[in-house]
């Protein structure tokens, strides 16, 4: 029930209460004893799927919180408006949160984030998106300090 509630948009629940929904249902059907009638496979996948769609939910929060602010700094852009209005009524695929979201804002740790999450191999993507960011990290930062910048920009992104 829980899953149901924070995946219909008949429900006009938040994206932080979307997210919360999902956490109880991962919680309750961990804590559910599997029956012996034989539902095992299909309790895991149930499990599987439940933490599948919260991690892509979190994915989606991080969206959030990185486009939110640039509404203050352009309010007349209605198009980010109306992105980042959507992100707070429905729960998007991997897919769509890369394509409409990551890759137009240029979104460079969702992107490694998206790939990670969905288990995506494309290692000439991967290290272009590196690249980028490792460019950011030195262009960012006055040439005496950039080679901790980026130290810090690795181990912070993993």
């Amino acid at each position: 029930m829980l899953l149901y509630l924070s995946i219909f948009p008949r429900f006009t629940l938040s994206l932080s209460q979307q997210i919360e929904y999902l956490m109880l249902a991962v919680g309750n059907a961990k804590s559910h004893p599997v029956s012996a009638g034989g539902k095992h496979e299909s309790a895991i996948a149930f499990l599987t799927d439940l933490e599948e769609k919260l991690e892509v939910s979190q994915v989606q929060l991080e969206i959030f919180h990185i486009l939110s602010p640039r509404l203050q700094s352009q309010p007349s852009d209605s198009d980010l408006w109306e992105k980042v209005e959507l992100l707070e009524r429905g729960l998007f695929s991997i897919t769509e949160l890369y394509q409409v979201y990551a890759d137009p804002h240029d979104l460079l740790t969702i992107k490694l984030l998206a790939l990670c999450v969905s288990q995506h191999q494309d290692e000439a993507l991967v290290k272009d998106i590196w690249d980028c960011i490792l460019h950011e990290a030195v262009q960012s930062v006055p040439s005496a300090g950039a080679l901790d910048h980026i130290q810090g920009t690795i181990v912070l992104l993993g």
